[in-house]
């Protein structure tokens, strides 16, 4: 028996790496749109005071992608054990681009505030000046919050 208890877990490694590298590759492909998403929020939330310029090309940092493949194996590590998986997964996933929006929301509303230098309150920002990273990090740190407590609530009623 403890054999077979191995092998599912030998298993399990196996498919959280997996996972992790499948991160990987998905931020290095999901990046791009990651950093219009924020864009094009910073756009609507003030729009006509702020003036984007600059170019949207970006190779994506190894922390962006390191956290993205450490965000799915957790998140498929938390999720083994629990039921209504899918449910939870979207829930995450709802969490992630919530948490995006009211990060960027706030963070824009903060930098016009915080403007001494605009022109008719319009502030002049770089493309670089974003801190895409940052909004990134903290969305995927919120977004998993929920799973992560539900799987330890499960753990201390066991």
């Amino acid at each position: 028996m403890p054999r077979i208890a191995a092998i599912f877990t030998f298993n399990r490694i196996l498919l959280l790496i997996f996972i992790f590298v499948l991160g990987v590759a998905l931020a290095f492909y999901f990046e791009y749109y990651y950093r219009v998403l924020v864009v094009d929020l910073y756009k609507r939330f003030h729009p006509g005071q702020f003036i984007l310029f600059g170019k949207y090309f970006h190779f994506p940092g190894g922390w962006f992608v390191s956290a993205f493949g450490l965000f799915g194996m957790l998140l498929t590590g938390f999720l083994f054990e629990q039921r209504k998986k899918l449910l939870k997964l979207l829930i995450t996933v709802i969490l992630f681009f919530l948490s995006t929006t009211a990060i960027v929301y706030a963070d824009s509303s903060y930098q016009l505030a915080a403007c001494t230098a605009c022109n008719d309150g319009k502030l002049t920002l770089s493309l670089r000046d974003i801190p895409y990273d940052l909004y990134f990090y903290a969305s995927l740190f919120i977004s998993l919050l929920p799973v992560f407590i539900m799987a330890f609530n499960k753990r201390k009623q066991s």
